[in-house]
């Protein structure tokens, strides 16, 4: 039994040893230095990114919705929510000037375009839905639910139509300059922007 304890001991200990042992024996040593190579600026490195979105823009609006028919309609008022998101596809972006010696770059980006509109079906809902006219006595829910679908399609056509502000899209190229320039201001380069 002594026999085994201590033989189990040393086994425990042999074991530590050469962990010991092996940690020293891979860990690089003070004076093996790394060496590192700069290749200068590369496309690469901007198209990584793929696409920057440069703007997020939360939509609210308060819509109202007639549908008619020949004896009555019905009145529907959405609290709309939704949001866009604006982006600068970075595949197509190119180098037009570069100074390896004063690490500067002109770097030409296509325009910022939105990529995404979406109403939120969620957050937006119905305030108010009436019924004009004879529709106030007619049974069912036939003309309700055409009138619904009728006003969440608009608010869909509402938002697009407000992805194409300008003043959006204004924002969005600010944005995008502010990004770019730190990103490679962090790599020692200082690089502008020319929007084609």
């Amino acid at each position: 039994m002594k026999l085994k304890l201590i033989l189990c001991i040393l086994i425990v200990l042999g074991c530590v040893a050469g962990t010991v042992a092996m940690a020293n024996w891979i860990k690089p040593q003070a004076n093996n230095r790394v060496a590192n190579t700069h290749t200068g600026l590369t496309i690469d490195q901007v198209r990584e990114l793929t696409e920057l979105v440069t703007a997020k823009l939360a939509i609210a609006d308060v819509q109202e919705t007639v549908v008619r028919g020949r004896w009555g309609g019905r009145k529907i008022i959405l609290i709309v929510k939704g949001d866009l998101l604006v982006s600068v596809d970075l595949s197509l972006a190119k180098f037009e000037k570069m100074d390896q010696q004063a690490r500067t770059a002109l770097l030409v980006l296509p325009q910022p375009g939105v990529i995404s509109v979406r109403l939120d079906h969620d957050r937006t809902h119905i305030a108010l839905d009436k019924s004009l006219g004879w529709w106030c006595v007619v049974p069912g829910d036939a003309w309700r639910s055409e009138a619904v679908n009728v006003a969440y399609a608009e608010a869909q056509e509402n938002l697009s139509a407000t992805a194409a502000n300008e003043g959006m899209i204004d924002k969005s190229r600010r944005h995008a300059e502010a990004v770019i320039a730190a990103f490679f201001k962090e790599i020692g380069w200082r690089v502008t922007v020319k929007w084609s």
